[in-house]
Parts: structure tokens; sequence; C-alpha cells
């Protein structure tokens, strides 16, 4: 089943002179894990903002369990698309404990879901910590934490990787992909790396100035792409996809 469908998004941010995204249509599978992957200018994070609610489109429709969440005549908010996002510098509460950043916003069953999550991202006895206390890995898991907690029926990740150096990406995404596999959610995340997207996306969007320009898994787009910019962007990895995909995962 289809969990989220683009079709026709267009966005403009100065009255069409330029386009941010043109006629992007795409759908989504429950349950399976999408890498937007493209350069600075892509439209990438545009991309998020739109299914997430912060932004509104021009032309087109995005709709989330059949049900159409923002077109040119609709436009829910965030909350009522039940959506959940975790930002680039993750937004956790300084002044809040770990358990208090994860239970925001809960109403009910605040401590057993606390427990539950803390489990989840394999951190348990870090209630009481503070998020200054915690290293950039521990913030991002929180931060995770924090947005499962609320159980969106689709979660979104804003370069969950960007702010990690190169020692850390590589555990941080196998522990990403293992926790959003373990809560049995959708998700899409934005990237730069094609990396990230080989670690731990089931399937991957590549994107440059605002268009979509091919749809797959990382297999079928190293193997059979479409476009002369697909080709490059895993030509200039400079070993196969299938390669690297065998070693990170």
């Amino acid at each position: 089943m289809d969990i989220l469908t683009l079709n026709n998004v267009t966005k403009s941010f100065d009255n069409g002179k330029n386009f941010a995204l043109k006629e992007i249509s795409f759908s989504l599978e429950e349950g399976k894990i999408c890498a937007i992957v493209g350069e600075s200018g892509s439209g990438k994070t545009t991309l998020l903002r739109l299914i997430s609610g912060l932004e509104t489109l021009d032309y087109g429709s995005i709709a989330i369990k059949d049900t159409v969440v923002s077109s040119t005549s609709v436009m829910r908010t965030s909350l009522d698309r039940n959506v959940g996002m975790v930002f680039q510098d993750y937004a956790l509460f300084p002044h809040l404990t770990v358990s208090q950043n994860i239970g925001y916003g809960i109403k009910k069953e605040v401590e057993d879901k606390v427990k539950e999550m803390l489990q989840l991202v394999d951190l348990v006895g870090y209630e009481n910590r503070y998020p200054s206390q915690l290293s950039g890995g521990e913030q991002q898991r929180i931060a995770l934490a924090r947005t499962l907690a609320a159980s969106p029926k689709l979660l979104l990740l804003d370069e969950p990787f960007s702010s990690l150096d190169a020692s850390l990406r590589s555990q941080l995404r196998s522990e990403v992909h293992a926790i959003v596999k373990k809560a049995g959610i959708t998700a899409i995340f934005i990237t730069h790396d094609t990396i990230d997207a080989i670690a731990i996306a089931d399937e991957v969007i590549i994107l440059k100035e605002g268009r979509l320009l091919q749809k797959g898994t990382i297999e079928e787009l190293n193997s059979n792409p479409t476009d002369s910019y697909v080709t490059s962007v895993f030509s200039e990895l400079k070993i196969s996809a299938s390669t690297i995909l065998k070693a990170l995962r």
C-alpha cells in the first residue's frame, strides 16, 4: 500500500520565474525508507518541507494514505498530517532532560512511551541527562525517539548525517536504519551524499534543478540509469554501488 503520493507537485518562490520544484510525481510504499539525493539547490529541502506542511505548493497535490493534505485548495497543518520531522540540528530542548524531551507533546502514558523509545534507540539509563551531556550521535537518536514517540505515519529526516564526522557517519547510518526498520515506519531522508542513500535506503530519488530524474532501488539506478547525471553520480563513487552496499549493510 502506498502511504505517500505526489502528483505534479510544483513550487516557485518568485511567481514562476524560476522553479524550486517542477512537476514532481512519485509514490512511496508503506514501510520503505526513501532517500532524496541532490546537490545544493536541487529542491530536496523544499520537497521535504512541502511534504511536512511547512510550505505551500503552487500546483499539484500531496496525499498521505489516500487523503489529500496539500493542493491548490487544501492545506493541512503538519499536526493534521501526522508527519514527524527530525531537523538537521535535532532541535532538542536544552533545558529539558532526555526523558522530558522524548515525552514532550505526549498526552497519554508518557512514562511507558518514554521507556519504550529509550529501549528502541538503545539509550536506557540516559533518562536524566541533558542534551549538552550527549554526543552528537546520542542527540540524534534522542531526536529520533522524540519524533517516533508521537507515532507518526511518516518520518522525515533533514540531512541526518551531515553534522557528524566521518568516523561516526557509518555507525549512525546503521543505527538509524535499524531503529527505523524496528519501528516499522515509512521514512524519507534528504542527503547530498550518495553513500548515505546506499547505506540505508530501500529506494532513491535523484533530484537535479527541481526535477525528478529517476526513482528506484540503488541496484536499478546503478545498473540502468536513465539520465547522464544519474550515471555520473554513481561513476563518481569509483567503486560499484553493489560493493558499497555489501560493505555497509
